[in-house]
């Protein structure tokens, strides 16, 4: 099985100066964990994820340990933590991002993707982005089919 046969089409991009509000927007209702970030020339450098909205979201331990309730309930965070949705995209991204091609073994690029604990992995043909591969589900479907 080939990353083509298991990536998304549907990528999901915001520029290092998008704001943590648009990610959220962007993300609310729809079963993406991360989103990539591309710079001024198209090329991806970053991925921002669910978690690291909510590690950035957080000042410390401590409040975690206070109220749980933060973390439990989607809207609480975003009350507890009002001042997040305006800061850039910039100020939280994972900058340690690799890539992979369309033509690579499934299984082999999601298991480098685990490996590094990269959420999102972008496909790129001949250096243009065509899909998003999703490293746990390559796995998975590599396990269904064999």
């Amino acid at each position: 099985m080939k990353v083509e046969d298991v990536t998304t089409d549907h990528v999901v991009t915001m520029t290092r100066k998008a704001l943590i509000g648009e990610v959220r927007q962007r993300t609310e209702h729809r079963p993406i964990n991360g989103l990539l970030v591309m710079d001024e020339e198209g090329q991806s450098v970053a991925v921002v994820t669910q978690g690291d909205d909510f590690r950035a979201s957080l000042q410390d331990e401590a409040e975690l340990l206070a109220d749980e309730s933060v973390v439990l309930v989607p809207d609480r965070l975003r009350e507890h933590i009002p001042e997040a949705p305006g800061r850039p995209v910039s100020t939280i991204e994972s900058r340690r991002i690799g890539s992979v091609a369309p033509d690579w073994q499934a299984a082999l690029a999601g298991g480098m993707g685990l490996d590094h604990r990269i959420t999102e992995l972008p496909a790129l043909d001949g250096g243009t982005l065509v899909s998003v591969l999703t490293p746990h589900i390559a796995c998975q479907a590599e396990r269904r089919t064999s």
